[in-house]
C-alpha cells in the first residue's frame, strides 16, 4: 500500500501580533487545507465539545481562514504524520532588573 505524501508548508498569521503570540510556523501536512488547520501548539487540540480549539490562549489566528499558507516542498520520509516542524513565538520581554 502506497503511503500518502506529506508536504512542508509555511503558515503565517497577522491576527494576533502582540507579545506572547506565534507569527508563523513550518508544518508537515497532506494539503494546504490541512496545514491551515494546524495550531502552532500542535495537531488535535480539542475543546470540551471535541471541536478543534482554534483560538487556544489567543496565541494564533482566530480561524484557519485567517492564515496564509505557502507550500514549500516535500517532507522527508522520516516525517510520518502531520506535525509542527518549527514555530516562531514572540515572548513578552523580561523587565530589566
Amino acid at each position: 500500500m502506497e503511503e500518502k505524501q506529506l508536504y512542508l508548508y509555511h503558515v503565517e498569521q497577522e491576527d494576533n501580533t502582540d507579545y506572547n503570540t506565534f507569527s508563523d510556523m513550518v508544518v508537515a501536512a497532506y494539503s494546504k487545507k490541512d496545514a491551515a488547520e494546524i495550531h502552532p501548539y500542535g495537531c488535535g487540540i480539542l475543546d470540551e465539545h471535541g471541536n478543534i480549539a482554534w483560538d487556544y490562549y489567543s496565541t494564533w489566528a482566530s480561524s484557519p481562514k485567517r492564515v496564509n499558507v505557502t507550500k514549500i516542498g516535500k517532507a522527508s520520509k522520516n516525517i510520518t504524520q502531520p506535525s509542527v516542524i518549527c514555530a516562531s513565538f514572540h515572548a513578552n520581554p523580561s523587565p530589566t532588573l
